[in-house]
């Protein structure tokens, strides 16, 4: 999957800036896990130089959502919506491809996990697109075409 990065693109997904010498060679839908109950949706970009998640623009929507239940009287509402907005977890991630140690397929199931060469790990759930079911097979499948594409560009990194 290939989309433009354009201004129409720019306000759905917080969107890193690509280096100068850098081009997008592909993306795929991905949601990041920070636990087994929190993720965040986005996409999984892999550029000529790094691997890249730009989650969805949920910011904008969470800020105007806390001061809608804020001002219709659900300030503890709006209170824990802010928690929510504060997470790191809705901030995008981006790792440079030389710092990739492994990419392994998590059997069993629609993740894969990025390893560090600092050993830090991160699990994203790959998706063969936003309207595919999470029961899906087709995500497997899809993520095994990912896992499959990271590793051969981290070889020839």
């Amino acid at each position: 999957m290939s989309e433009s990065r354009d201004d129409c693109y720019r306000q759905r997904y917080e969107a890193v800036a690509l280096r100068s010498d850098e081009r997008v060679r592909t993306t795929w839908v991905a949601a990041r896990y920070a636990d087994e109950l929190r993720t965040v949706g986005g996409n999984l970009v892999l550029t000529t130089a790094r691997l890249i998640f730009e989650p969805l623009a949920t910011k904008r929507a969470i800020t105007m959502l806390s001061a809608a239940t804020k001002l219709f009287g659900y300030k503890p509402v709006g209170e824990v919506i802010d928690a929510i907005g504060k997470s790191e977890l809705l901030g995008a991630w981006e790792t440079d491809l030389g710092e990739v140690a492994a990419v392994e397929a998590i059997p069993g199931t629609d993740r894969l996990r990025v390893t560090l060469r600092n050993s830090e790990s991160l699990v994203f759930r790959i998706a063969a697109s936003r309207w595919t079911p999470r029961w899906s097979s087709a995500n497997a499948s899809t993520r095994d075409s990912v896992v499959a594409e990271l590793t051969a560009a981290l070889t020839s990194v």
